[in-house]
């Protein structure tokens, strides 16, 4: 069932290594939890994975630990074989008003299911888009047959088209990771 967060505040919880995980875990602010941040908070409202390869992987472990009715992809195929919620993606940048536009990213693309859900202020935990010390997420490298490649300066031009149009459609979005590169969003703090 889809969520409305007409007006809210959503915090959407990304998988970089700075993600500040007691600040995330205290929140009480409605989460979208993106690909394996569903094991910091399982009790998300929503779990979004955009890679139908994410979903074979991972899907009977997010089983054990969070709720189905929650599961949110743009993977057609990965939604019928799996039972996940799906809404319609496509190969665009920016924010969509009425698909996700992919972005070549989870991360941005629950950003875009967050607004698609009625919020109008979005705080982004994790968004780090570089690799500090070697580490490309909060738990190190994704498990094989996982891609392992991570195309940060693509990704970055791909979000400050999601920065404009937010900015033209009203939407706040708030990145509150203070060493994440994606500094076209206004820097914050989930508290």
């Amino acid at each position: 069932m889809r969520p409305d967060w007409s007006g809210q505040t959503v915090l959407v919880v990304c998988t970089g290594p700075t993600l500040d995980i007691p600040a995330v875990m205290a929140s009480e602010l409605p989460k979208i939890a993106v690909n394996t941040a569903y094991t910091i908070v399982p009790q998300a409202d929503v779990h979004y994975a955009g890679d139908a390869l994410f979903w074979r992987v991972h899907h009977a472990r997010m089983l054990r630990v969070a709720q189905p009715r929650n599961y949110w992809t743009v993977d057609p195929g990965a939604a019928e074989r799996l039972q996940l919620n799906h809404w319609k993606g496509v190969n665009r940048n920016g924010l969509g008003e009425t698909m996700v536009h992919l972005n070549g990213n989870s991360g941005a693309q629950a950003i875009n299911l967050a607004y698609l859900f009625g919020a109008r202020r979005i705080l982004v935990a994790g968004m780090t888009m570089a690799a500090p010390s070697g580490m490309r997420h909060f738990h190190g490298d994704h498990e094989y047959p996982l891609v392992q490649s991570q195309c940060f300066d693509e990704w970055l031009h791909k979000l400050s088209a999601v920065a404009r149009d937010a900015q033209r459609l009203g939407v706040e979005i708030i990145n509150c990771d203070p060493e994440s590169r994606a500094t076209m969003f206004k820097q914050g703090e989930i508290e």
